[in-house]
């Protein structure tokens, strides 16, 4: 158990303040009759976060709502400043994010909190990383109320006690522990246009049909939806090229230690899988996955969680393994199972209200394309290498976030001088 700030030793030009005497704000949303309903959401228009935005102390927009600026006059609390701390009080407690996406403003959605410093004690910066420390998130837990659903009331919240040093140590801690989050920040964006430079040559090649010697291969009638394709290609459907690994095992016979994919793990529409659990977190029987091979959350498709396995391990049963038939074909059935067209498919041929869920032997009449295998080879060589590359960056943002991580609680509790010649050479 981590101790709390304030039974730990502190420099002496330091000290120790409940949040609710700090000069910060906390600020709910609007729960009034204004509430934004389903039915007043539009595709573009003034962000609306709810709690899954918020992945791994960042804002993940690739999912996300908006409401009209109309709508958004309208209301009058939970509004976004850039900086602002988003917190999420209800359900899952204690997630953490800053809002610095390009978005000027936003809406929260009733499950959050805004959390806002304002003067010049305390360096709104240094104030998320503090939070964001295992001693908080900890004492967060203690005070969060609720079985079915946990919630944290702003009156508990504000009684934390967090360490203050003088404004300019905490805007000292937050640049160096700044710098790690840019370095990670600039390795997700690497990985999106490595992603992105697969799904545009997929859809050169696999779409449109201008793959390396095109120009010299006749296109004729598919007699299909298809219309014209190359000479040589086929219509066929994804269980022609890939098929699902069912390898069960039940918890026991796993290391307690494996890594372990739940469907919690998986993120939406990114095939670059980087956080994970041990087996020892499971209770059911899962299936065995390889390096490499594809996982499909079978439950509410419309999630888009597909992603690549950087690691052996075990997943949960609501995933689906997919893999290749012919090793050439893997970046054809990787770039199909992940495109928003199949998770279109997927979602429409789900079975159940509640937790509507797809079936493989459904999804394999999926209609594709297949190329010769020549051309998938080709495509597949390229893919393969974005993939490892896509991996490296997923394995350095790990390190990076372990280093950050052990470095937090002991700058922010003052355990290590950031004046410290060692320390200021990180940054």
């Amino acid at each position: 158990m981590n101790l709390t700030y304030d039974q730990v030793p502190i420099p002496t030009d330091w000290r120790f303040a409940k949040l609710k005497n700090l000069p910060i704000e906390f600020i709910d949303g609007d729960r009034s009759a204004r509430y934004p309903k389903r039915d007043e959401l539009v595709d573009s228009g003034v962000l609306f976060l709810n709690t899954s935005n918020i992945v791994q102390n960042t804002l993940d927009l690739s999912t996300v709502n908006f409401i009209t600026p109309e709508k958004f006059a309208a209301l009058n609390k939970g509004k976004l400043r850039p900086m602002d701390i988003i917190i999420t009080t209800r359900g899952s407690i204690g997630k953490l994010a800053l809002f610095n996406c390009k978005y000027k403003t936003g809406f929260i959605n009733a499950q959050m909190l805004i959390i806002r410093s304002y003067g010049s004690d305390v360096d709104q910066h240094f104030l998320f990383y503090v939070l964001a420390s295992g001693s908080c998130q900890e004492l967060m837990l203690n005070f969060a109320s609720g079985s079915a659903q946990p919630q944290l009331p702003i009156r508990d919240l504000t009684e934390i006690p967090i360490p203050v040093p003088p404004v300019e140590t905490q805007r000292k801690i937050a640049g160096i522990l700044s710098t790690y989050d840019d370095l990670i920040e600039n390795n997700n964006k690497r990985i999106k246009l490595l992603e992105q430079a697969a799904r545009d040559l997929y859809r050169e090649w696999f779409i449109h049909f201008r793959f390396p010697g095109h120009e010299d291969v006749e296109m004729v009638d598919s007699e299909t939806d298809f219309g014209m394709i190359p000479r040589g290609w086929e219509v066929g459907c994804l269980g022609d090229i890939a098929s699902d690994k069912r390898e069960g095992v039940s918890p026991e016979k796993l290391d307690p230690y494996e890594p372990y994919v739940g469907l919690e793990h998986i993120p939406r529409k990114t095939v670059a899988l980087s956080s994970w659990g041990k087996a020892s977190d499971a209770n059911s029987r899962k299936f065995l996955f390889k390096a490499g091979d594809i996982l499909f959350g079978r439950i509410r498709a419309y999630l888009h969680k597909v992603a690549v396995a950087p690691i052996d391990g075990a997943t949960s049963t609501d995933a689906i393994v997919i893999v290749p038939k012919t090793p050439a074909f893997y970046a054809n059935v990787l770039m199909c199972v992940s495109s928003n067209r199949f998770v279109d498919f997927a979602t429409a041929v789900s079975q159940g209200t509640k937790m509507p869920r797809s079936n493989w032997k459904v999804l394999t009449q999926y209609p594709m394309t297949l190329p010769p295998i020549e051309v998938a080879s080709k495509y597949d060589e390229v893919v393969r290498d974005i993939v490892h590359a896509i991996h490296t960056a997923v394995f350095k943002n790990r390190i990076l976030v372990e280093a950050r991580d052990l470095l937090l609680p002991r700058l922010v509790s003052g355990e290590l001088d950031v004046n410290d010649k060692d320390i200021q050479g990180i940054a």
